[in-house]
């Protein structure tokens, strides 16, 4: 018999007024999953191969017939037979919500701390601001999916969606080169001159 399908939390605690007054306290950093160390993403990689495995299939006569994660990339897919799908979520797998989310936050973090970031003057409010934007949102239902599920191995993700098609909430901005591409890259850049918005491609 098999559990019930893993969903995402609501986000309830989460409200686009207070994202609003706290973005401007971001700190300017950067951030690329995949640019961690090749420890760090092969971990996390196995990890997203045990989710896909024992998440198993909508269908108990479907079984996980594609199942990887390219720590080059960070790519990953999870697809089942008998046209079935994975019961893993984009939003609960471990590439989206332990590595990409979480460890972006913890990057906002330290760059608050950073003595050699001028642009941050109160250390705390700069937390709190990375805490409420980025930390609070992983895994919920407000956090912006990034795209690291792909068809193929060696396929390149899209990252972040593009949102030269309109359709953006409150949050964090890239810089106006990577959204003129179509954000094909990971790399995501933070700060109050952004004045920034988390993707949704409405």
């Amino acid at each position: 018999m098999l559990l019930p399908v893993p969903t995402s939390p609501a986000a309830s605690p989460y409200a686009a007024s207070t994202a609003s007054a706290l973005v401007k306290y971001l700190p300017p950093y950067t951030y690329n999953l995949t640019e961690e160390s090749n420890e760090t993403k092969t971990a996390i990689c196995t990890q997203q191969i045990q989710f896909c495995a024992t998440s198993r299939c909508t269908s108990n006569s479907a079984n996980v017939t594609v199942n990887f994660c390219n720590p080059n990339t960070m790519g990953w897919n999870c697809e089942c037979n008998n046209k079935a799908t994975s019961r893993l979520a984009p939003i609960v797998a471990p590439v989206t919500t332990y590595a990409e989310c979480r460890l972006r936050a913890l990057s906002c973090l330290d760059a608050c701390q950073n003595p050699k970031n001028t642009a941050v003057t109160n250390v705390q409010t700069c937390q709190t601001a990375c805490n409420y934007i980025l930390t609070s949102v992983c895994g919920t239902s407000a956090e912006v999916v990034p795209f690291y599920q792909v068809k193929n191995y060696d396929d390149k993700p899209k990252y972040y969606p593009d949102t030269s098609k309109g359709g953006v909430s409150l949050g964090v901005n890239t810089s106006a080169g990577l959204r003129s591409h179509g954000l094909v890259s990971p790399l995501l850049f933070v700060g109050a001159t952004m004045l920034g918005t988390l993707f949704v491609v409405l």
